[in-house]
């Protein structure tokens, strides 16, 4: 009775295991796929935040500015990253 218990928990615990490790690639993989979608799109969405941004900036709304500098700054870390990613 002990060994088919014991069976019967080692099962499950296998079980469990290869469903947590399933989980973590699959969660890594989404991670992944956002992270490379954001740096994709960081061509066209980095320059219209920033016009934006100065569109603002301009009109007289002054916390806009940081999104101004923000946006180059990722722009620039964005392409850096995707540079790297390439080679």
């Amino acid at each position: 009775m002990n060994q088919i218990s014991n069976a019967i928990q080692n099962g499950i615990d296998k079980a469990i295991q290869s469903f947590q490790d399933k989980a973590i690639d699959f969660f890594i993989y989404v991670l992944k796929c956002i992270g490379n979608f954001i740096v994709e799109t960081s061509d066209i969405t980095c320059p219209i935040i920033c016009l934006l941004a100065l569109a603002f900036y301009i009109t007289g709304n002054r916390k806009a500015g940081k999104y101004v500098s923000g946006s180059i700054v990722f722009y620039f870390l964005a392409q850096a990253i995707k540079g790297i990613a390439l080679k």
